[in-house]
């Protein structure tokens, strides 16, 4: 299973390839492995995974509704 991590403290989107930077549009995200993902700052980031269809030749996405609950939350909070 591959990932995605979010910034959910600040905000700031999904890491890039790398964890050069970050980006808004998931397409230009980097999508990495549980091994790759960093066991510092736990707190400041969220995995989630990446939704592949089923017999899809398609590249995965994440569930974008985690992101914008995410979203909601903080500002809420």
């Amino acid at each position: 299973m591959k990932f995605y991590v979010y910034d959910v403290q600040k905000g700031k989107g999904y890491w890039r390839p790398d964890f050069l930077g970050y980006t808004h549009n998931y397409k230009e995200a980097g999508v990495f492995s549980a091994d790759e993902l960093p066991s510092h700052a736990a707190d400041c980031w969220i995995a989630i995974p990446q939704f592949v269809p089923y017999h899809s030749e398609e590249p995965g996405k994440p569930n974008l509704r985690v992101v914008e609950d995410l979203k909601r939350a903080k500002s809420m909070g």
